[in-house]
């Protein structure tokens, strides 16, 4: 369970990137701290995504899409429409990933591996007291803001996580992770918007009669 939740909740790192024409003023800090305010501004988000296991122990060339639901702090929807349907929920440390074709939830709480994307997008914590940003370099034609974060911490479960920035917005338009397994996982996002009419039943899930219920909440 808990290498398929992280595969489902976390992100990657691209190598062999060509440099792009410099980006807009300002440090790698200064990029960080517009994401923060960019997050501070806009508690409720939906955006599509495309997931895209790039290498590691879970295989290669899985490639995943659907929408997410962002309700800060600590709530997060995922819905996978394609290859086929998965919902993921985490409100706070509280995960439940169902299974749609395998007519299963498995009920968890995040640990280090599958905290990355919850605690980047969700978190009260200030992305300053995360991380440490520093430049990152763009494929050629890549007009975004990239900026490579690497763990503020010693016991981090993985070892950096590469962003690209919208220039204008500071919206993340790829998150990209390496963990401390090897596993390099991308995540792309799209059509960030408001989402005022995001509710407390979207960050509930009650199982279809006849579905079976593993794990638990308790730690």
């Amino acid at each position: 369970m808990k290498v398929l939740l992280a595969g489902l909740l976390i992100l990657p790192c691209l190598s062999g990137a060509f440099a792009a024409d410099p980006p807009p003023a300002g440090s790698a800090a200064d990029h960080l701290a517009g994401l923060q305010r960019w997050l501070d501004e806009r508690p409720h988000l939906h955006a599509s995504f495309r997931q895209s296991l790039v290498s590691g122990a879970l295989g290669t060339g899985l490639v995943e899409s659907g929408e997410l639901w962002l309700r800060r702090p600590g709530q997060m929807r995922w819905e996978y429409r394609d290859p086929e349907y998965k919902l993921a929920l985490v409100v706070d440390r509280r995960t439940w990933l169902y299974l749609q074709e395998d007519q299963q939830l498995i009920l968890g709480l995040l640990d280090d591996e599958a905290s990355l994307l919850p605690r980047l997008l969700a978190s009260e914590t200030r992305l300053q007291s995360l991380f440490v940003a520093t430049p990152m370099d763009l494929l050629e034609g890549d007009d975004g803001l990239g900026i490579l974060l690497l763990p503020s911490g010693v016991d981090e479960a993985f070892e950096e996580v590469r962003l690209v920035l919208d220039p204008r917005t500071f919206a993340v338009r790829e998150a990209r992770i390496t963990d401390s397994g090897g596993n390099r996982m991308l995540y792309t996002f799209e059509g960030w918007e408001p989402d005022p009419g995001s509710s407390d039943p979207q960050f509930r899930f009650e199982p279809p009669a006849g579905t079976e219920v593993v794990g638990s909440h308790e730690p």
